[in-house]
């Protein structure tokens, strides 16, 4: 069972609220809910009101769009240690996704209320909330840039990269977190167009793939 006390040790060490005080994370905490959930549980719904945000104590979410024709188009996972839906904060229109728990999952939900008295008393926070909120507007941008300009093996390839840039691979290797079919999506290509790509790619020797494993062979190339 966690307790407050397991969430005010991990929360500390969360981008958002590094630096801010003890005292002040307590008061945060004090009227904290938290929640436990097993392993594919929708735990955020499209159009539905929150009056607060979350914090992921352990496990991780994902995060998708429903098409017209009922397929999931993903948006994304959001990992323990980690905060979503900031928004709610400021706005009170709903979510424009669903969430569902990739794993067992330990949420913690903190009230609007809360958290803006505590931004009204910090600096750092404030400080720290803008820079995360633009870090993600900046994020969606270049997300943007790559739909709109890149073609489907220029994404693919810069994928990779940037993959193994942020996991600091020193073999030119990486391991795909999520299935084959939630990276098209977040690539927003088809499974059928991502697996043509993998096998182009393949066919140049530029990369091979073992299952979730994929070895870049000439990272210059597919720069």
């Amino acid at each position: 069972m966690v307790t407050q006390t397991d969430v005010f040790n991990n929360i500390a060490k969360a981008p958002l609220f590094a630096g801010v005080s003890s005292s002040d994370l307590k008061s945060l905490l004090s009227g904290c809910v938290i929640h436990e959930y097993a392993s594919g549980v929708e735990v955020i719904h499209l159009q539905r009101t929150y009056d607060g945000f979350y914090f992921i104590y352990n496990g991780a979410i994902k995060l998708y769009f429903l098409s017209k024709n009922g397929e999931e188009e993903s948006a994304g996972s959001i990992s323990s240690g980690n905060t979503f839906g900031e928004e709610n904060i400021f706005m009170t229109d709903p979510l424009p996704v669903y969430g569902r728990t990739k794993q067992r999952t330990t949420l913690v939900y903190i009230s609007r209320e809360s958290m803006l008295t505590l931004l009204r008393q910090s600096p750092i926070l404030s400080m720290q909330m803008m820079g995360l909120l633009s870090q993600r507007l900046y994020l969606m941008t270049r997300e943007l840039e790559s739909v709109c300009t890149l073609s489907a093996h220029e994404r693919v390839m810069h994928y990779f990269l940037t993959e193994i840039t942020n996991n600091m691979s020193v073999d030119s290797s990486l391991h795909l977190k999520e299935t084959k079919a939630e990276v098209a999506s977040s690539l927003h290509l088809t499974p059928e167009t991502f697996s043509r790509v993998m096998h182009s790619l393949e066919d140049e020797g530029l990369i091979s793939v073992d299952g979730k494993k994929i070895h870049i062979y000439d990272e210059q190339k597919l720069n």
